[in-house]
């Protein structure tokens, strides 16, 4: 014969036999309470992300002695407050806020006065200059730079390593010290050229490959992601702006 089996959980009356007082409502003691906030707001920090802008300016016997390449970083959380002044820079020297090729500032062309500032007067170019570094300072941006005496650094080692290849890792290890310090993430982003720097751009990936890169001892690379190689005025403002960063440093 078949059963069936069920619970009656129902509260009960005294007129249906039950007798006793309820017992009362079980609550959370409030020490228990405050341990599970405290605990409960302990999270881990989310890794931010650090954009490294770099360019170079190449070397040459006469006029650069010196192979530099720098680049500026950024902070992912900072990136729209900087995207709003960078703008404003513009459209006060263009009068436009789009950005173009007619619209991009690169420091040699402002200085010289060339392509698309070829008209504009000295004091203008002067005064957007000054904006940019104005920029730079205010909102006290992290630099890194390395210089490299090419003719030195020649005579040094009979079998040098390239100016480029060895500035370009000199300065990737420059950012990865900068990650270790604040223990977050970081992207590298540079100019395309059909010129050295970009094609030393696949020994990154190569030192990402061997976790470290050859100098000394050797840098961890491993915060850093693959570098992002940006084409013309696609590069955005930041390329732009970096650009005249490197220039200076001349």
């Amino acid at each position: 014969m078949e059963r069936s089996w069920g619970i009656d959980a129902t509260r009960k009356l005294a007129g249906e036999g039950f007798k006793r007082a309820w017992l009362p409502l079980i609550k959370i003691d409030e020490v228990v309470k405050t341990k599970w906030k405290n605990f409960s707001a302990i999270t881990e920090p989310t890794p931010a992300m650090h954009f490294f802008y770099f360019d170079e300016t190449k070397f040459g016997e006469q006029i650069n002695p010196c192979f530099f390449i720098g680049g500026l970083i950024f902070r992912d959380k900072d990136l729209q407050a900087h995207e709003i002044t960078l703008s404003q820079i513009q459209q006060n020297f263009f009068g436009t806020s789009i950005l173009t090729q007619q619209t991009e500032m690169h420091g040699r062309e402002i200085f010289h006065g060339k392509v698309h500032f070829k008209s504009r007067k000295l004091a203008d170019r002067l005064k957007l200059l000054s904006d940019i570094a104005a920029f730079i300072t205010t909102a006290q941006l992290p630099i890194r730079i390395v210089q490299i005496d090419v003719e030195a650094h020649r005579r040094k080692y009979r079998f040098a390593q390239p100016e480029y290849q060895l500035g370009l890792m000199l300065i990737l290890e420059r950012f990865c010290d900068y990650l270790d310090e604040v223990k977050d993430l970081g992207l590298v982003f540079g100019d395309y050229e059909k010129d050295e720097i970009t094609r030393a751009v696949l020994d990154f990936s190569q030192f990402k490959l061997a976790g470290k890169t050859p100098m000394y001892f050797g840098r961890q690379l491993g915060i850093i992601c693959q570098p992002a190689i940006i084409a013309g005025p696609k590069g955005g403002r930041y390329l732009s702006f970096t650009g005249k960063d490197a220039k200076r440093m001349r």
